[in-house]
């Protein structure tokens, strides 16, 4: 069990063991699915504002929080799959789904290639540059390399000073994500540092996955002017290939759009999942 009570354990998906924090209730479902570095319990604040209505479902992706951290795995492609057969071996009954950056291009691929998975995806910010085919070939050990290393010396720091780093860095961030924020950078495994390598992305068709997602979809888009990762070009692919998706951008705020402007995104949630209610199945 949690600090905040929620409920908490393991389940194996895709051959991984992936941990997760649950707030329970016999409520409609939602699953939470983070960004690189981050975890779980960094969704903290969203899941404390939307527990009164949804049973809230974070999970670690591999090589974060308290998740197994195999050396390859870290694409979207089996990050997509680790997250689809997450949900049927928690037994989620059609979920919404709201994502982060590399967890968004894991749902991205969980709705495309499961369209009959999950009810409603929201996806925060997800980086164009996995929208277009990368080379293959045996990656850039290099620069793998140097960010083992980063993550490893950053996983050896006070927790104080990557909370005062944050907060000098992100002054509109609440203290409420700090940390969070913070624990995450301290439990990430040196494994993930494969997610640079561009045979992880290789095989990774993006027209079809987009084309094969069905479902309502929301695309929360940071603003083009403040470090978002989602380009106009990787908007309008979106836009051509899930047709039904409505894209929102929020003036202001970074890439982290739900952390820089909470208010907006929660509004933005809280209408998004309220008009695709849970389906009698």
């Amino acid at each position: 069990m949690s600090a905040n009570g929620w409920l908490a354990g393991s389940v194996k998906a895709n051959g991984v063991s992936l941990h997760w924090t649950r707030t329970g209730g016999d409520l409609p479902q939602v699953v939470l699915a983070h960004g690189f570095t981050d975890d779980g319990l960094c969704w903290t604040p969203i899941a404390e504002a939307l527990e009164g209505d949804y049973d809230i479902v974070m999970l670690d992706a591999r090589g974060h929080g308290q998740s197994e951290a195999p050396e390859r795995g870290y694409g979207p492609l089996v990050m997509g799959e680790d997250l689809a057969q997450a949900i049927v071996v928690l037994g989620l009954e059609r979920p919404a789904v709201i994502a982060h950056s590399m967890g968004a291009m894991a749902t991205l691929v969980a709705a495309g290639t499961h369209p009959d998975m999950v009810r409603a995806i929201v996806v925060e910010d997800p980086p164009s540059r996995w929208l277009r085919p990368l080379p293959g070939g045996l990656g850039r050990p290099s620069e793998v390399e140097r960010l083992r290393q980063e993550i490893e010396v950053r996983r050896q720091l006070d927790r104080t000073i990557l909370v005062a780093t944050a907060r000098a860095e992100n002054p509109r961030w609440s203290d409420a994500e700090l940390v969070p924020w913070a624990d995450a950078k301290l439990r990430l495994r040196p494994a993930t540092a494969a997610a640079l390598d561009p045979a992880e992305h290789a095989s990774t068709d993006w027209r079809v996955i987009l084309h094969g997602i069905t479902c309502p979809t929301l695309v929360i888009g940071a603003d083009s002017e403040v470090g978002s990762l989602l380009s106009i070009d990787g908007e309008a692919l979106i836009a051509e290939l899930v047709p039904q998706a409505r894209i929102e951008r929020i003036a202001g705020a970074g890439h982290s759009v739900r952390r820089d402007a909470p208010d907006q995104y929660l509004r933005l949630i809280w209408d998004f999942l309220a008009s695709w209610p849970p389906t009698s199945s």
